[in-house]
């Protein structure tokens, strides 16, 4: 009886020093499945409006893809090219809307210098065209307007778009008397910074004929001015575009912002 029990003792002291084995091995070796921060969502819901293709359109729910074809519910490299650049939409996934204006202000004020546009005007399209940097394209392609890889003919100088990196998604086009699915190509940036840079060069330089779409922009101080400039342009076909770029920057008090 005495050896039987010690045998048992013996056989739990042994089951115990397992388990205490384990444990401390788990604790030191990371899971494998453990999920990377920058991993893409695999499925999406967003609405864009870009210029001149944007007429009040709203995007379809769907899942896009980049252009170096990788589905998109994996990591895809082509991210970690971007991440060598600046500030990445996937950065602002998690923050609130203040928190994200603070963070995005100094890239529009340095727009602003380089282009002549006002600050706040700028970052109230990008509140408005891409949910605060929370849309499918800000989040998978740093495009924060919507911006398609051919605009219509609607051409301009000195693009910073490469030319070539595109995603492609699914959104609804306005086509005689509604709304129709098609597939299409938006650009795809490197950073925040890239696309705010292409967005105000289309601002700028865009023409229809012979005649700059947005001429008086450059330069222009008063904020409400500036948006009626864009919305006469054919920016955007909403007929409270101009009351919403002036309640998105009442209420943030954007102008705070400009140089």
């Amino acid at each position: 009886m005495v050896i039987q029990m010690s045998r048992l003792v013996i056989n739990s002291l042994k089951s115990v020093s397992v388990l205490w084995l384990s444990a401390f091995v788990i604790m030191l070796c990371p899971a494998e499945n453990k999920a990377s921060v920058f991993t893409e969502p695999s499925a999406y819901e967003a609405s864009e409006a870009g210029p001149s293709e944007a007429s009040g359109e709203e995007a379809l729910k769907g899942e896009g893809t980049l252009s170096q074809g990788h589905e998109s519910s994996l990591w895809n490299p082509s991210y970690a090219e971007a991440f060598r650049g600046g500030l990445q939409a996937l950065q602002l996934k998690g923050l609130d809307e203040a928190e994200i204006i603070e963070l995005v202000a100094p890239l529009f004020q340095q727009d602003q210098k380089d282009s002549g546009i006002l600050a706040s005007v700028s970052m109230a399209q990008f509140i408005l065209e891409s949910g605060y940097g929370q849309s499918e394209l800000a989040q998978n392609a740093n495009n924060l307007f919507g911006m398609k890889a051919d605009l219509s003919g609607n051409n301009w100088e000195g693009s910073a778009w490469d030319g070539t990196s595109v995603y492609t998604k699914q959104t609804g086009e306005f086509a005689g008397r509604g709304y129709i699915t098609v597939t299409a190509d938006f650009r795809l940036y490197q950073d925040i910074a890239q696309s705010i840079a292409d967005h105000s060069s289309y601002l700028l330089t865009s023409k229809s004929g012979d005649r700059f779409r947005y001429a008086g922009l450059e330069g222009c101080l008063d904020y409400k001015v500036a948006a009626q400039i864009i919305k006469n342009g054919g920016y955007a076909t909403s007929p409270t575009y101009v009351s919403d770029l002036c309640a998105v920057i009442e209420r943030w008090d954007l102008t705070r912002f400009d140089l």
